[in-house]
């Protein structure tokens, strides 16, 4: 069901408009607010550039998600150019998602999203495969199930798409591929439809994570989200489109 929704923009149009990064902040911005229950779910916001830097960790206030967000759009607009070093972020989020799902039970989602390619990564440079199994491993070492979604924007000569699905299927993660920003807010829609009114199980594909799922929910009258947005902020992302 997921697969076929966020394939489904693939092929959509849409007119360029504003700087990526704002396109795609606002994109996120309408996802907190159709997804986030003040007081039981919990979100958190990473960025990478050169580096990684966590902006917001987790928390149960849809606001302070959305402020993390607002700070990321100013940097990148106000700031120097910066690389992408998407590999070692992703892990470096993949190490504190799965530490947090220790702390409850609740339905994890991961997010991240890239306009480039990886120039910046140290310790996973040029090795999406390594990248990609490290991630696998934290989330196999996760508490709660979760659902990795990697999102690349952009035409073929902006991403590498060969690098990103290496790095989806030896982590275990959903890729989507569109050529601009605006095609964003349509996937995004269609998971926040799909995790307010449908079920966990209809979510997951992975016996697995099925199982996990089953355990940890087994008790629960309401079921909580924990996600993670890791965004972009490379100097691409305040390029139109």
């Amino acid at each position: 069901m997921l697969k076929q929704l966020l394939a489904a923009f693939r092929g959509t149009t849409a007119p360029p408009a504003g700087r990526k990064i704002t396109v795609g902040c606002g994109a996120v911005h309408h996802f907190i607010r159709q997804v986030h229950r003040n007081g039981i779910d919990r979100g958190a916001v990473a960025s990478f550039g050169n580096t990684y830097e966590v902006d917001q960790t987790l928390t149960d206030q849809a606001g302070e998600v959305s402020g993390a967000l607002i700070s990321i759009e100013r940097r990148v607009l106000q700031g120097k150019r910066e690389g992408t070093a998407l590999y070692d972020s992703l892990v470096s989020l993949g190490e504190s998602f799965a530490r947090a799902s220790y702390t409850r039970a609740a339905f994890g989602l991961v997010v991240a999203v890239t306009d480039g390619k990886d120039i910046s990564s140290t310790h996973f440079k040029a090795k999406p495969a390594q990248a990609g199994e490290a991630y696998r491993r934290l989330m196999e070492a996760s508490r709660n199930p979760v659902l990795s979604i990697l999102i690349g924007v952009g035409s073929s000569h902006e991403i590498d798409e060969a690098a990103l699905q290496t790095l989806a299927h030896t982590g275990g993660m959903q890729l989507v591929t569109v050529d601009n920003m605006t095609k964003l807010g349509g996937i995004l829609a269609g998971l926040g439809t799909q995790l307010r009114h449908g079920t966990v199980d209809r979510l997951i594909t992975d016996g697995r994570t099925a199982v996990i799922a089953r355990d940890r929910f087994a008790r629960l009258t309401v079921i909580p989200y924990d996600y993670a947005i890791l965004m972009d902020r490379s100097g691409s992302m305040a390029e139109a489109g």
